[in-house]
């Protein structure tokens, strides 16, 4: 991780469908080439009963038996990453492709535009449809469906200038234990029950992944300097302790700027159980009777 955490995250999420071997089998080795095409370095790996989780040096992989998501940040290639493995699975149908170039302030529509060119010329045709919004490309390759999964969301918080008093708790040299880390951020209920796998960084920084049998969470800090800076995700089911989580990490981090966005495979979302009083922002992303929601709530500085 660098020493500053780059405010800009991209993120890629590939699902497939009717696999002849689950993505869980593929060898150590076969992950650590997507990771290092993408610019980073599997630090360490948890195998769960659903997913397995892997922290990099610049965020994080999560692999499921027919998806994979990874994140990074930074000075990284996560595209050349995910082209590379989509090419190794050339084989398979790909029933999903989602891109996101997201930050605080916004990412460049510019840079986002040429990753988007980038994409359609390496993997082409076997894309599909695209539907565009924002910082999120949702591909439709045919004939599949882009369906994130019924009663599920992609909850993806960032946020700007933290309180103090938390950037403190990851500066300390004295104490750098998961207990410490996880009762501060108030995150000891939300872990009950999931395995966790997390790592302090040198000099500063600290990411932390969090698996069950089908969802996960992943948060990752950068406590230094004017522009502190950390991002927190879920994927799963919806339930209340996720607005609950949500709401609590936005207190106890106090940032100046958020940027909450949820994507959910449906046409309505109850929004009242997330919101922390900021404005929101809706948008549809589909193909006929196939839809989903991508919802944005922006803090009121987040463009400063």
């Amino acid at each position: 991780m660098h020493t500053a955490y780059n405010t800009i995250e991209e993120r890629v999420d590939l699902v497939f469908a009717d696999l002849s071997a689950p993505l869980r089998d593929k060898p150590l080795a076969f992950w650590r080439k997507v990771v290092n095409e993408a610019g980073a370095k599997i630090l360490a790996k948890q195998e769960g009963f659903g997913i397995d989780s892997y922290v990099l040096s610049e965020s994080s992989l999560f692999v499921f038996d027919d998806r994979m998501v990874m994140i990074t940040c930074g000075a990284t290639t996560l595209l050349d990453g995910a082209i590379g493995f989509a090419r190794r699975m050339a084989d398979e149908k790909l029933a999903r492709f989602v891109y996101q170039r997201r930050g605080l302030p916004e990412a460049s529509s510019k840079e986002f535009r040429e990753r988007l060119s980038h994409i359609r010329a390496e993997l082409g045709p076997r894309l599909g449809a695209a539907v565009v919004d924002g910082d999120t490309v949702l591909f439709h390759p045919p004939p599949q469906r882009p369906r994130l999964g019924e009663g599920r969301i992609c909850a993806q918080l960032m946020m700007r200038k933290l309180n103090p008093r938390v950037e403190a708790i990851f500066r300390g040299p004295a104490d750098r234990s998961r207990e410490r880390a996880i009762a501060g951020l108030g995150l000891q209920e939300l872990v009950k029950g999931f395995q966790v796998l997390d790592h302090h960084f040198t000099p500063f920084g600290y990411s932390l992944n969090a698996i069950g049998e089908s969802e996960y969470y992943t948060i990752h800090i950068s406590p230094q300097g004017p522009q502190s800076f950390a991002s927190f995700e879920f994927d799963g089911h919806v339930r209340n302790e996720v607005g609950q989580c949500l709401r609590r990490l936005l207190s106890v981090f106090a940032p100046k700027d958020h940027r909450l966005e949820i994507l959910h495979p449906g046409r309505s979302l109850n929004l009242a159980g997330f919101s922390s009083g900021a404005r929101w922002e809706t948008h549809a992303l589909g193909f006929n009777d196939s839809r989903s929601l991508l919802v944005t709530e922006v803090s009121a500085s987040a463009s400063a």
